[in-house]
């Protein structure tokens, strides 16, 4: 699945080769079921990925340990990303890295009843159709 979205064999072989490989390919399979965007997926995809490096490297190879630090790999995140960027744009950046794990925390791990809450947008020209009709 990840393949119609990472070009490179490689790219894909390194999230597969993750210990979170598995589930991260889930976790993409689930977000374009419910209508998230392929741009979404490749930006959510590498955090999870960085992430798994990061429970790696503090030798947690499980889900709830890994749970424990999310908010260190976020830290540690902002520390290597966005280094002179402003103050809004690193707090979108800790918004977006928190939320995706989290996001993939509540489908994957803990398989909460996720429905997709945007609306999808209204086509403009239907509505003055309508009105006008």
């Amino acid at each position: 699945m990840l393949e119609r979205f990472f070009l490179k064999p490689q790219t894909v072989d390194r999230i597969m080769g993750c210990w979170l490989g598995q589930n991260i390919e889930l976790y993409a399979a689930v977000l374009i079921e419910t209508g998230y965007s392929a741009r979404s997926l490749l930006r959510r995809v590498p955090i999870l990925v960085q992430f798994a490096d990061f429970t790696d490297a503090m030798q947690i190879h499980n889900l709830e340990q890994a749970e424990s630090v999310i908010e260190r790999f976020v830290d540690h995140w902002l520390s290597t990303h966005n280094v002179g960027a402003s103050a809004i744009l690193r707090q979108r950046e800790r918004s977006l890295v928190r939320c995706t794990v989290r996001h993939f925390y509540s489908l994957i791990v803990w398989k909460s009843d996720y429905q997709k809450r945007k609306a999808p947008l209204l086509d403009p020209f239907r509505l003055v159709a309508i009105l006008s009709g």
